[in-house]
């Protein structure tokens, strides 16, 4: 059932919903057409993706709701979904102590509100370029605003150390840049002749 449920659904995509392709009869071996496909015959009720280029959000929700009978669309962008999972007063402040969280040091020493503030900063910038504007700018707003930013804090440094996700992540960053430390250090050797 879902196979053939899965198989339905992609033939019902059209050259809009994807604006990257030369014709329709790309769309059945498209990467993010499969994945939209394979999502709603799961059921799933929302998919997040930035990815506005090579899948016209509007295009596809609108696609859900005329020919699936959907109440609502299913794609959604991050910005968006953080934003409304995080709408206001406590769901701000999370929102808050996840972005400290995830920049928080990997050594686990505490930090300054003026160290969390520079941290953030640098969070913020790479969000605006990650297409994530309006999170920036909430997490910059509710930083200036909050009432208790020490609090802020010990909850941020709490999740930081108790969080398995940044745990990995953090292994997983350390990787990336030995790798590329290794790869300059062997461009460098072939370059002197070593």
């Amino acid at each position: 059932m879902g196979r053939d449920r899965f198989g339905e659904i992609l033939l019902e995509f059209t050259l809009p919903c994807f604006p990257l392709l030369n014709n329709a009869d790309e769309i059945t071996t498209h990467l993010d057409a499969i994945v939209l496909a394979q999502g709603l015959a799961a059921g799933m009720d929302v998919i997040v993706s930035n990815n506005m280029r090579s899948v016209d959000h509007f295009e596809i929700n609108g696609l859900v709701r005329e020919v699936f009978g959907r109440n609502a669309g299913v794609l959604i962008a991050a910005d968006d979904a953080l934003l409304e999972a995080h709408p206001c007063g406590e769901g701000s402040r999370a929102l808050l102590v996840m972005a400290l969280a995830s920049v928080w040091p990997d050594d686990g020493r505490e930090m300054t509100v003026g160290d969390a503030e520079g941290a953030l900063a640098s969070l913020c910038e790479r969000l605006d370029g990650a297409a994530m504007p309006q999170t920036a700018t909430r997490l910059r707003n509710r930083f200036a605003t909050d009432g208790d930013l020490e609090l802020v804090l010990g909850e941020a440094c709490k999740v930081s150390a108790a969080s398995n996700a940044l745990f990995h992540e953090r292994v997983r960053a350390e990787w990336i840049r030995r790798r590329r430390v290794d790869a300059s250090m062997l461009r460098r050797g072939a370059g002197l002749g070593c």
